[in-house]
């Protein structure tokens, strides 16, 4: 049986940021050898992700680490994966799910559930 490689269009959905008052408080050693750890974790998309553009791995790389200083910034925007079924959807949020710092899937839960976390749809 032949294995099909699926792809699927990865999106960043941008938010309005006043990231201006907060680019202050990010200093370049935040991340102890940030450059390596960035290669790194590209390093673990591209082995578990198929995308079309070589710079959405840079992107979801790029929302890895802000999940991680999420604590800085006044509002974030988020990922929306957009495809037909079975495309890999799923598999890149579990992907995006086992690095990112608390991942919620706010797709799957109720309003009341949303409201009780402070996610405004």
């Amino acid at each position: 049986m032949e294995e099909k490689k699926l792809q699927f269009e990865a999106k960043l959905v941008e938010v309005e940021e006043s990231v201006d008052s907060k680019k202050s408080l990010l200093k370049k050693n935040d991340f102890p050898h940030d450059e390596e750890l960035f290669i790194e974790v590209r390093k673990f998309i591209e082995d578990h992700l198929d995308l079309f553009e070589d710079e959405e791995y840079d992107v979801l790389t790029a929302k890895i680490f802000e999940s991680w200083t999420a604590f800085k910034f006044d509002q974030l925007g988020y990922v929306f994966f957009i495809g037909p079924p079975r495309s890999g959807k799923t598999r890149a949020l579990e992907v995006m799910a086992s690095i990112c710092y608390n991942p919620i899937f706010a797709g799957y839960m109720s309003g009341p559930a949303r409201a009780r976390l402070g996610i405004i749809t």
